[in-house]
């Protein structure tokens, strides 16, 4: 949701974000509110880079709120099996459904955009 792309002028009023790869170079330039939703499991875009990114990269930290579930993988809204998949370099990532994160994630998601999309 970076300035540089605009998306406010187009329209954009608030973003979501599951488990995005929150990197400085990419992400720190949030311009309108952001929901990260994001498992302290997942092995494929790790929430540590989050949590750096939170304390300290965002040009507007007022914007971003970010939910780290505890017990939750990469892909935990996906009802789809557990399993593994190949990513870079020979490495295989966890993908797995998390009954406690899926359902909180979809709420907070539509408390979220209830918030900013019914404004004015």
């Amino acid at each position: 949701m970076q300035k540089g792309y605009g998306l406010a002028a187009l329209g954009l009023k608030a973003a979501v974000a599951y488990y995005p790869a929150c990197q400085a170079q990419f992400d720190r330039d949030v311009a309108l509110p952001l929901l990260i939703l994001i498992g302290d499991k997942d092995d494929w875009t790790p929430a540590d880079r989050c949590r750096q990114l939170q304390a300290s990269g965002f040009t507007r930290p007022d914007l971003v709120q970010a939910i780290y579930y505890p017990n939750a993988h990469h892909s935990f809204d996906s009802r789809a099996p557990d399993r593994s998949v190949p990513g870079n370099a020979s490495t295989m990532h966890r993908l797995a459904y998390d009954p406690a994160a899926a359902p909180d994630a979809e709420a907070r998601t539509k408390a979220f955009f209830n918030k900013y999309l019914n404004q004015p």
